[in-house]
């Protein structure tokens, strides 16, 4: 599938975050609220999103757990532990 952006004005309510960081790296999926729409928006936060108000988020370490992300011969996406 090819990728969509999307660019909100006005008040978008963030709902949920879940995804993980590996080797530095997030990879959050989000699900939102567009006040003005009345619509539902999922999908992945990009690198440079905004914040106009307040977003909290936590955080958990898995004590003991190594994964890397990596492409299998397919070239999908793929996490695996070390």
């Amino acid at each position: 599938p090819l990728d969509k952006y999307w660019n909100f004005t006005g008040a978008i309510e963030l709902a949920s975050v879940q995804g993980s960081v590996i080797g530095g790296d997030a990879h959050a999926h989000i699900s939102v609220f567009d006040w003005d729409s009345k619509t539902n928006y999922i999908g992945h936060l990009e690198p440079g999103s905004i914040v106009a108000y307040r977003a909290e988020v936590s955080l958990t370490v898995l004590e003991g757990v190594k994964t890397e992300r990596y492409n299998d011969e397919q070239g999908h996406f793929r996490i695996r532990q070390r």
